[in-house]
């Protein structure tokens, strides 16, 4: 009888956990922005994710290749999954570098370091020359070259994609400062 009170006492402190872990997880504030679009307006701008010896994601376009790609080598990216250029793979905004303060109740971007539910999702891009990929989120970034803050529909409108992606999409490497316009995108899984 003594074993049993405190097994059920701990049985139910882990249901009530439990219960309010469930009701107190926020969903990414980029989910939220993404579920007010109508399908057709899911337009996004994609670059090549490109790597120095730094770590780095090179933008041409802004001259300044400070935009940290968070993680990489053996360890994975954020997401913890190592990846190379043959991968289709996407890294999506991270939003801490947001112009407005994140609503509470809501997490920062697509993934963070504390929220990586949308980590291994699936996301499928149709480029406006009618080329169609499928890649995996693999790993996070920041967007802040030159040190540039984002709004919300800019940050969770744009990402960076490897080199297996951008060319299936009909990207040129060396053209339009290596990026493509998106037409229609979605998440094949279901975001955070």
């Amino acid at each position: 009888m003594f074993f049993q009170t405190p097994s059920r006492l701990l049985l139910v402190v882990g249901i009530a956990l439990c219960l309010y872990t469930a009701e107190s997880s926020a969903e990414s504030v980029c989910h939220a922005w993404w579920k007010t679009l109508p399908p057709g307006s899911r337009t996004m701008t994609v670059k090549l994710m490109k790597r120095t010896n730094d770590r780095v994601i090179k933008s041409l376009d802004l001259k300044a290749p400070k935009a940290k790609l968070l993680g990489s080598g053996a360890n994975g990216g954020a997401c913890g999954k190592p990846y190379g250029i043959k991968d289709k793979g996407i890294c999506l905004w991270a939003g801490t570098n947001s112009k407005s303060e994140i609503p509470k109740g809501l997490d920062s971007g697509w993934v963070t370091g504390g929220s990586k539910q949308n980590c291994g999702k699936k996301v499928s891009a149709t480029s406006v020359k009618g080329r169609t990929s499928e890649g995996t989120v693999l790993d996070v970034c920041t967007f802040d070259e030159a040190g540039r803050k984002l709004s919300v529909e800019v940050g969770c409108s744009m990402m960076y994609v490897s080199l297996a992606t951008f060319l299936e999409l009909g990207g040129v490497q060396g053209v339009d400062n290596d990026q493509i316009q998106i037409k229609e995108w979605s998440f094949v899984d279901q975001p955070y």
